[in-house]
């Protein structure tokens, strides 16, 4: 359920930025954060977090994170399942009922 309504989010923005080009919403831009910030000093980490937050439209960010959260619940979901799965009981003795 989360994830359907990330995906909309998603796609909400992405419909904003396909009939408006010109506003290309990033998380950086949402958040007020200022072009020259540095987050980190090592710049192997840094590149990355630049990109995420500078470059990419919010759109995509949101579109990502529904397949991730989407992935992440079938994964878990499965992985419980087979945690809980218990042997059937055993069949009745006896006549059968109709």
């Amino acid at each position: 359920m989360i994830a359907a309504i990330v995906l909309v989010i998603g796609l909400l923005f992405l419909g904003i930025q396909i009939t408006d080009p010109s506003s290309n919403t990033s998380l950086a831009s949402a958040l007020n954060l200022p072009p020259d910030k540095t987050f980190t000093d090592l710049a192997i980490l840094d590149r990355p977090l630049h990109l995420i937050l500078y470059d990419i439209p919010l759109a995509g960010l949101f579109l990502f994170a529904a397949g991730l959260i989407y992935w992440t619940s079938d994964w878990l979901n499965e992985k419980l399942r087979l945690m809980a799965k218990t042997a059937s009981p055993p069949p009745r003795e006896g006549p059968a009922e109709i």
